[in-house]
C-alpha cells in the first residue's frame, strides 16, 4: 500500500503537517516534499526548531515569499528558513509563515529536534506546533527496539523520572508505545513506524496493535529510506 494511503493523508486538503518525534521525521519531510512536486502541490518546507539545509535542487534554500514563489514556479520546492547556529536553519519569520499559509501553501513542518537518536520523549515546550497546524504525524525508529532506553532515546533523563524508567532498561514494544502516547498522545497524532525493514515483523505489528488500543487511530510501517521517488 502506498505510504500517504498507509497514512490516510490526502496532501491537496492539508493545509499544515507538523512531524514530530525522531528517527526519520527529516527523510519524511523531503519525501512528503516529493509527492507534493510530482501532485504539483503549492508546498514549501521549513523548521520550528533547527534543521540542516537541503542539499538537492528540488529543495532549494529561499528567504522570502516572493522567492518561494518562484522556485515553485520552476518546479520546485521551497526550503524556508534563517541562519542559526552550527550550519543549520532555523524557523522562518512567522510574518512569512502567516503569508504563505494565507495564500493556500501547504506547509510542511519539522517541528521536533532529537539530535539523530531513533526515539524521543518530549519535554514540556515541546514539540513546537505553530497554531495552524491540522496534521501531526509522530515517527519513531524502530531500530530502538531491544536495545537500552538511555542509548536510543532523546530525553530518557526526563522519562525515567516520569515514568520510573531504568537507563539500562531494553526498550520493548510495549515501553515503545508508552513512550509514544504518553509523549504525544495529547496532539492526537498519526504515528508512522520507521524502519520496518530492520525490525522482526512481528514485533512491528504487535506494536501496531498496542498503539491501536491505546487510542492511536492511524499507525503506519514503512522503511523510509525505501521510500524514494523520481521527480
Amino acid at each position: 500500500m502506498d505510504l500517504l494511503q498507509q497514512l490516510q493523508l490526502d496532501l491537496s486538503r492539508e493545509r499544515m503537517i507538523c512531524l514530530t518525534g525522531s528517527g526519520g521525521k527529516t527523510s519524511l519531510l523531503y519525501y512528503l516534499g516529493r509527492r507534493c512536486a510530482i501532485a504539483k502541490i503549492p508546498a514549501a518546507l521549513l523548521t520550528t526548531t533547527h534543521i540542516r539545509p537541503p542539499r538537492e535542487p528540488l529543495f532549494p534554500l529561499v528567504w522570502d515569499g516572493n522567492a518561494a514563489k518562484q522556485a515553485w514556479q520552476h518546479g520546485c520546492v521551497p526550503v524556508l528558513g534563517t541562519p542559526s547556529v552550527e550550519g543549520k536553519l532555523g524557523p522562518p519569520s512567522p510574518e512569512l509563515l502567516g503569508r504563505l499559509y494565507e495564500e493556500g501553501w501547504l506547509l510542511l513542518v519539522e517541528a521536533d529536534g532529537s539530535r539523530r537518536l531513533p526515539i524521543k520523549f518530549p519535554n514540556a515546550t515541546e514539540p513546537v506546533l505553530p497554531p495552524q497546524t491540522s496534521r501531526v504525524i509522530t515517527v519513531a525508529g524502530l531500530s530502538a527496539l531491544g536495545r537500552p532506553l538511555a542509548e536510543v532515546c532523546h530525553r530518557w533523563e526526563l522519562a525515567c523520572r516520569i515514568l520510573g524508567l531504568s537507563p539500562n532498561q531494553k526498550v520493548t514494544p510495549e515501553l515503545l508505545s508508552t513512550l509514544l502516547c504518553k509523549g504525544y498522545g495529547k496532539y492526537h497524532p498519526t504515528v508512522l513506524l520507521n524502519q520496518s525493514d530492520i525490525a522482526k515483523p512481528e514485533d512491528c505489528q504487535y506494536l501496531q496493535t498496542l498503539l491501536h488500543q491505546r487510542g492511536v487511530r492511524i499507525v503506519a510501517a514503512t522503511s523510509l529510506k525505501q521510500e524514494v521517488l523520481p521527480c
